[in-house]
This record gives C-alpha cells, sequence and structure tokens, in this order.
C-alpha cells in the first residue's frame, strides 16, 4: 500500500507518466522481490549510478534519462545559466521502512 503519493512523479502535471510511476510503485512496494533480490535487509543503504552516456538497463535508468534528466538540464541552462553537459550521470537508491520510522 502506498502511504502518500508525491505530487511531483505521477499524475497528469507530474513527470513520469502514470504508467511508469505505477511500474516503479511495484517494483518497490514493500512486498515487491527486488527487496529479497537485493539483500536489502541485510545490507543496509546503498545506492546505484547511472552513466548517461550508457543505454539505460532499466525502469528507473529509463524515468531518469527520458524524463528528470531533461528537467535537470533545462534547469541548469534556464536557472543557473549552466550548461547542461556538467551533467554525467546520476545516483540513485530506494530504500523502505516501517511507516513513521526515522531515517
Amino acid at each position: 500500500k502506498v502511504l502518500f503519493e508525491p505530487r511531483i512523479y505521477h499524475g497528469k502535471d507530474g513527470v513520469l507518466p502514470q504508467e511508469h510511476y505505477q511500474s516503479l510503485c511495484t517494483l518497490f512496494a514493500p512486498d515487491a522481490s527486488y527487496w529479497d533480490q537485493s539483500d536489502y535487509n541485510n545490507r543496509g543503504y546503498y545506492s546505484y549510478y547511472f552513466d548517461i552516456t550508457k543505454k539505460t538497463r532499466n525502469v528507473v535508468e529509463d524515468a531518469i534519462f527520458n524524463h528528470l534528466l531533461p528537467m535537470a538540464k533545462r534547469t541548469l541552462e534556464e536557472t543557473h545559466n549552466s550548461p547542461a553537459s556538467n551533467i554525467v550521470g546520476a545516483e540513485w537508491w530506494v530504500h523502505t521502512r516501517p511507516h513513521s520510522a526515522n531515517l
């Protein structure tokens, strides 16, 4: 069960198309196989690095490359007057914890 839905990532006015957002919610649901397959409970916190010059390998990298990266590039160029070529990669992570648990 999703406890909240961050508006920016889904829906009509969000960054991701609804079906892409739902794919991510399913992939990382609390009972999804990802958590067992990644040995999350024994590894603790970790992250992944996506080199944006490489081909996307999964739904997360696709979301980064096709939806988040274009926004980041526009923001750099339009708001910060900085070249988008400064972006070379993206770090991503996902965590699960009981509702109301502190980090």
